[in-house]
């Protein structure tokens, strides 16, 4: 049974402040929560109906420990989102020594000051789909773990680490990477001398990227655009995956 408490609980980790605080985070779903059961992340608790837990029951089978049948109406009372789903998982954020940056990765996205969820999870599904295995991203940018965040990276988020990294710090981390930002007045796509290793900073979805970050980039790249265009700027989710698609190694 899901108790009033444990409701309270898990509304408190749609908050920043409290995920951060119990290193928890909360997923809805059938697609995402049977992801995470086949993952390494370490999932604490699942409350789902009694249809979905006998459904799965095969998947859940070195599970029963941690599993709790609950009704519609208690799943509703403990979601963030505009409908309820059949089940809730409460999970562990991977270990902060763990997260660590990794220098031998020819390709790393860099995001700065990316504040829309929705931006931010389908970056990270990108970036799971061009086979990154990380993403870095400044303090300032919307969490990781807003449940908005993860319902748009349909589970793709397991795939990679999410690491908050302060933009100064980027240089130390990987000095021997080049900084490539994502601007309107960069080099054209077409005439880029792709280095053997670089990091793709994109910038906040209004402001783009700031002067501090940009005076510590090597080079500046754009998408080229129809002469006929009348739009001054392109999304940031879709201006990250086409320049993914131009800057990953198969």
């Amino acid at each position: 049974m899901l108790s009033k408490n444990k409701i309270k609980y898990l509304k408190s980790l749609q908050l920043k402040k409290y995920r951060l605080q119990e290193r928890k985070f909360v997923v809805e779903g059938d697609k995402i929560v049977r992801e995470l059961l086949h993952s390494s992340y370490d999932i604490t608790t699942i409350y789902a109906t009694k249809n979905w837990i006998e459904k799965h029951k095969v998947l859940l089978k070195s599970k029963q420990g941690i599993v709790f049948e609950a009704d519609g109406k208690q799943l509703k009372s403990a979601t963030a989102l505009s409908t309820s789903n059949e089940v809730i998982a409460e999970v562990e954020m991977p270990p902060l020594a763990s997260l660590q940056v990794d220098p031998n990765s020819a390709l790393h996205l860099y995001l700065e000051d990316i504040r829309d969820p929705g931006n931010m999870g389908t970056i990270i599904r990108s970036a799971a789909w061009f086979g990154l295995t990380q993403i870095l991203c400044s303090p300032e940018s919307v969490d990781f773990y807003n449940n908005k965040v993860l319902q748009a990276t349909m589970g793709s988020f397991i795939h990679l680490d999410m690491i908050t990294l302060a933009a100064e710090d980027l240089k130390r981390n990987l000095p021997n990477h080049k900084i490539v930002a994502a601007t309107l007045g960069g080099s054209p796509l077409s005439e880029f001398d792709k280095p053997d290793k670089l990091v793709l900073v994109i910038g906040n979805e209004g402001k783009g990227i700031s002067y501090r970050l940009l005076n510590q980039c090597d080079s500046e790249l754009t998408i080229g655009k129809s002469l006929n265009s009348k739009i001054e700027s392109l999304n940031a989710a879709i201006s990250c995956s086409i320049l993914l698609n131009a800057l990953y190694t198969p």
